[in-house]
């Protein structure tokens, strides 16, 4: 289980972190449990940006070879990160975050879990879709690694829009997003 806090380590004169101080409490990432299906539904079909799956899917995740990543802070589900990995690839197919726990770390301590999962499984590149218009999640990807590789046209539904293709050399990189 790996351990994240909102809280900037005691600088000299340091001005304040205004994340660190939205960051109430710890959380904690550890490993999507067939449990968690529930609660990962619900939050998915409330997070406008993501299609959600059916609740049946969320619950064989791991019978069909996924991964899954759960922040968890306090017994609160505040993100959820889903993946696959084929011979050296590995595909972020769901990440999402709680409105309330936006802009705290917890989606890049999600990516740093998948990233470090995906490497120790031997993967080598990482690639996700992304609607066009979600621009924060866009900059989250970029600051992770990921770089534009292409656009699916008509690739979203509810409403329709095209997806933004973007690629990670996990090789190459000497960092994750949290410096795992």
């Amino acid at each position: 289980m790996l351990n994240f806090s909102g809280k900037a380590p005691p600088q000299e004169q340091a001005a304040p972190d205004p994340v660190a101080a939205r960051m109430k409490e710890d959380f904690k990432i550890r490993r999507f449990h067939k449990d968690d299906a529930e609660a990962v539904s619900k939050l998915s079909a409330a997070i406008p940006e993501l299609n959600p799956w059916p609740l049946s899917v969320y619950e064989c995740i791991q019978e069909a070879g996924f991964e899954g990543w759960i922040a968890d802070c306090n017994g609160t589900i505040a993100g959820f990160v889903l993946t696959r990995c084929v011979s050296d690839e590995m595909e972020v197919l769901k990440l999402g975050t709680a409105q309330d726990f936006r802009r705290r770390g917890v989606a890049a301590a999600l990516l740093t879990a998948a990233f470090l999962g995906a490497v120790s499984g031997g993967a080598r590149r990482a690639f996700l879709e992304v609607r066009a218009s979600n621009a924060p999640a866009i900059s989250l990807y970029q600051a992770a690694g990921f770089s534009p590789t292409g656009r699916r046209r008509n690739y979203y539904t509810a409403p329709v829009e095209d997806a933004l293709l973007m690629t990670c050399d996990l090789e190459r990189k000497t960092q994750f997003p949290l410096g795992g």
